[in-house]
């Protein structure tokens, strides 16, 4: 005896759990057969991934968030979107703003944008395939979710290649620096390190990476970008930036650097 089509065993796998376990749900006896018939495709991507059926538990969980997600996802995958699809990728984009603004507040408007249209996109990539074995918004959560952890790596990452560079530079700085004798190239080492010491003394790790920015020729709003998660407004920047200088140009030490430098003591970093 030929085994049951594949349509055959789903109808009867989903039946047979129906009378088994009498489950809460708002699906009919009567719906199985269409609806069976409308997973068809999706549940032929689960055989050719897992060379299997799923058991009949599995199979009912993967009809019943069918039943409740298969519409809006068909109507998100069409590739000529009704006015309805638009406006549930409009909603889901707003509901994906909302979320990671409540979950990770601490990350710039900037990034928080990236990470959804990251996020949006992966979505609409993997919706044709996707096989109902979680609701639709968990699986979208979980999709904005690992958007953020890469987000954060990607950050940690930047940020060790900029701290890499800057030492770089500085060593590079020093080598090629001309000088008419090691103890004046020792001097002058010094002395930067003493500038250095007192800009590492004001309010930690923050304010030497801005002040170095600045130094750098950076602007306002590229020392903004480059602080991501952790940038406040550029009115603030400036107020930091203006307030860190003032009492550095007080201090009796730092002029007397500065004139051994060759600098003005009024210039900025």
């Amino acid at each position: 005896m030929s085994p049951l089509p594949l349509l055959d065993q789903i109808i009867q796998l989903l039946t047979q759990y129906y009378h088994d376990n009498k489950p809460a749900t708002e699906i009919i006896l009567d719906e199985l057969p269409a609806l069976a018939d409308s997973l068809l495709p999706r549940l032929k991507h689960y055989v050719a991934k897992y060379d299997s059926l799923p058991d009949s538990k599995l199979l009912w969980s993967i009809a019943n968030n069918f039943y409740l997600d298969g519409p809006l996802v068909e109507a998100l995958s069409d590739l000529d979107p009704s006015p309805d699809a638009v406006k549930a990728l409009d909603e889901l984009r707003d509901n994906l703003v909302k979320l990671a603004h409540k979950k990770w507040p601490e990350i710039s408007t900037f990034y928080r944008e990236k990470i959804i249209s990251q996020t949006l996109e992966r979505v609409w990539k993997g919706l044709p395939k996707f096989l109902f074995m979680s609701r639709l918004s968990t699986w979208i959560f979980t999709i904005l979710r690992n958007e953020y952890l890469r987000l954060q790596k990607k950050i940690q990452e930047e940020q060790a290649r900029e701290t890499h560079l800057e030492q770089k530079d500085v060593i590079e700085f020093m080598a090629n620096r001309p000088s008419p004798g090691p103890s004046k190239t020792l001097e002058c080492k010094q002395v930067v390190d003493e500038l250095w010491q007192r800009i590492d003394e004001l309010e930690g790790e923050l304010a030497v990476r801005i002040l170095r920015w600045r130094q750098a020729d950076c602007t306002l709003e590229e020392i903004k970008q480059k602080l991501g998660k952790d940038a406040p407004s550029i009115a603030t920047l400036s107020r930091w930036i203006k307030r860190w200088l003032n009492r550095l140009k007080e201090d009796e030490q730092f002029k007397e650097i500065a004139r051994r430098l060759g600098r003005d003591v009024d210039d900025e970093l």
